[in-house]
Parts: C-alpha cells; sequence; structure tokens
C-alpha cells in the first residue's frame, strides 16, 4: 500500500473521530434529553472504533522505517510441576513432630485404660 494512501485513510479516521466527538461535546453541552445518554454512549463507541482503526493504521503504516509491532507472544503453557507429599523421610522436622504426637496418643491410650 502506497504511504500516500495509508495517510489519506488515517487522515479519514482522524475526520470521522473528529465529527463524533463533536457531536458528543454538542450533546453535552446542550439541555438534557430522554435518550441523550444512549445517544452519547453509541456515539462513543464509534469514537473508540475511529480512534482505535487510526492507531492501529499509524502503528503499522506511518513510519516505513520502522517495522509493524511484533505479534503477541501467545506461547504454550508450560505444563504445572506435579504436586508432591512431603513425608517423614524428607522432613526432619515432620518426623520429631509424628514421634511426639505417637507418644502423647500412647500415654493418652494408657491413661485411659
Amino acid at each position: 500500500m502506497a504511504s500516500e494512501t495509508t495517510q489519506a485513510a488515517i487522515l479519514i479516521l482522524r475526520a470521522k473521530a473528529l465529527e463524533v466527538y463533536g457531536v458528543i461535546k454538542d450533546l453535552y453541552a446542550k439541555q438534557a434529553e430522554v435518550g441523550d445518554a444512549e445517544k452519547i454512549a453509541a456515539h462513543s463507541l464509534n469514537l473508540a472504533q475511529y480512534e482505535g482503526a487510526m492507531i492501529t493504521l499509524q502503528q503499522y503504516f506511518n513510519n516505513e522505517q520502522q517495522p509493524p509491532p511484533a505479534e503477541p507472544d501467545v506461547g504454550i503453557p508450560e505444563p504445572e510441576e506435579q504436586s508432591r507429599v512431603i513425608g517423614p523421610e524428607d522432613s526432619e522436622t515432620m518426623r520429631r513432630t509424628m514421634a511426639v504426637h505417637e507418644s502423647t496418643r500412647t500415654t493418652t491410650e494408657n491413661n485411659e485404660s
């Protein structure tokens, strides 16, 4: 696409965005009527679309020296590590705690008998 063509498209989008912005400004400035909020919301969506399209064209085609932005790296999610159960063989603290609990249980059983 020729540079002049993309510049023309950018200017058209800018003009349409300014036109919609002017309509929103006029709706805001006048006395409120029923349905004005809906009109402003609809015009705001149009404004956002025109501005987004204009910015996109500028990013991709306005500067021919600079390549267009790289596509986002979606990547493949890495599988989560298997959850591992820690046992007494893995933890000195767990071994001591289990020994204390065992001795307490044994003592309690002996006292109850």
